[in-house]
């Protein structure tokens, strides 16, 4: 006859910008099943789909390709976990997408992952942990949920969604802004973010350069090259005139930058970083405010990461 030994609760770890990862890392080891018949209506739709409307950042992870990116970038909360544990999230999970919404919303932040994850084992695991309790979604699906650790999780054996909030949203969810799929095509990174004037100027001032951008939507992609990546950002603003005028101006202060870094330097310093950012001449197209960047390297990616935080005060 064989028994069950009790297993012990998990130590969930703090959410942040790396809830993208800080709920897969749960995931892994003890999960929720999921819906047969949700996971198959997001068959049929948009990738972010199972995204609520509303974020502040939406955005897809190539997490096969961008594995150097998520070995590197420092995210909060993985403190506490090892290098074998951080590989163990890493390799459950091929792509995700995320969204992260404001603080007086209902949820922080929305993860959708595909991957191949122990779904026999879920319901096992939670059931025995007093940490987690079963709650109903809006949309009628089942999920676990900490109150202790605020994070909600629920798992197929080829999806798993993690929130601080209702994991599930009604069908068909969020719909990809057109001009995106240039971006996402062989992008390791790609997303957007509805109104970016507020942290494209926060990002500029923190490289120390005094300009502000009158921006709207901003599209951007990261791509995996030989000398290392590159990223491209496409910029909304109000009317042909201010993109040309911003695009006069930046020109102006490549003058004063210095020359891009190769992409073997760490980057550390923020003139360098912005030597990069601007290694090419933006481009304008009618309201469309384009920047090209030169190569950049893991670290650079973890900086562009660090100081272009959604969540900056």
């Amino acid at each position: 006859m064989y028994t069950l030994k009790k297993r012990k609760p998990l130590k969930i770890l703090t959410l942040g910008f790396s809830s993208i990862i800080i709920g897969s890392a749960l995931i892994f080891t003890a999960c929720a099943t999921g819906s047969k018949s949700y996971n198959a209506a997001l068959d049929e739709l948009d990738e972010f789909a199972p995204l609520d409307a509303g974020g502040i950042v939406y955005l897809y992870i190539d997490a096969v390709k961008a594995r150097p990116i998520l070995d590197a970038v420092e995210l909060p909360g993985m403190g506490s976990m090892d290098k074998k544990q951080r590989d163990q999230v890493f390799d459950r999970t091929s792509s995700a997408v995320a969204a992260y919404y404001p603080e007086t919303g209902d949820r922080r932040f929305l993860v959708a992952a595909q991957g191949a994850y122990p779904s026999a084992r879920a319901n096992m695991s939670f059931g025995f942990s007093s940490a987690w309790k079963k709650r109903r979604s809006q949309t009628g699906d089942a999920y676990w949920y900490s109150v202790q650790n605020k994070l909600s999780v629920s798992l197929s054996p080829s999806r798993a969604f993690i929130s601080d909030g209702d994991p599930f949203v009604q069908p068909s969810g969020t719909q990809s802004p057109e001009g995106l799929a240039p971006f996402r095509q062989e992008a390791v990174l790609a997303g957007w973010v509805d109104n970016g004037a507020a942290p494209i100027n926060r990002f500029l001032a923190g490289l120390n350069i005094p300009i502000e951008i009158p921006a709207g939507r901003v599209l951007f992609g990261v791509y995996q090259r030989e000398q290392g990546y590159e990223a491209r950002i496409r910029i909304e603003t109000p009317s042909a005139s201010q993109a040309r005028g911003v695009a006069a101006i930046i020109s102006m202060a490549r003058l004063f930058m210095p020359p891009p870094a190769s992409a073997d330097d760490s980057l550390t310093d923020p003139l360098a970083l912005a030597g990069v950012l601007f290694a090419n001449p933006p481009k304008q197209e009618g309201v469309y405010l384009d920047v090209h960047t030169g190569p950049l390297n893991k670290k650079g990616i973890s900086l562009l990461f660090n100081m272009f935080s959604v969540y900056s005060k």
